[in-house]
């Protein structure tokens, strides 16, 4: 691809809307409004947004490798 060439689709099947992402909708204004309504500042949003994207990548690649847990099941109580 050429350099500086934008990426994007102009396809509306492409759409960040369409039917396959609505169980991972984006975060809304009131989420960052919320977020600071308790009092937490920009350095501690991006550091939670930055440990979520750590697990899911975790957890994506340790379904992709098929990674062995190594520690006993735990059983639920109820």
């Amino acid at each position: 691809m050429p350099r500086g060439k934008s990426v994007r689709s102009e396809d509306p099947s492409h759409s960040r809307t369409r039917p396959g992402n609505q169980c991972h909708p984006r975060a809304g204004i009131g989420s960052e409004a919320a977020a600071r309504t308790y009092g937490l500042t920009d350095a501690e949003i991006l550091e939670t947004i930055a440990h979520v994207a750590v697990n899911i990548l975790t957890n994506s690649v340790n379904n992709t490798v098929g990674t062995i847990l190594d520690f006993p099941k735990v059983e639920r109580v109820a």
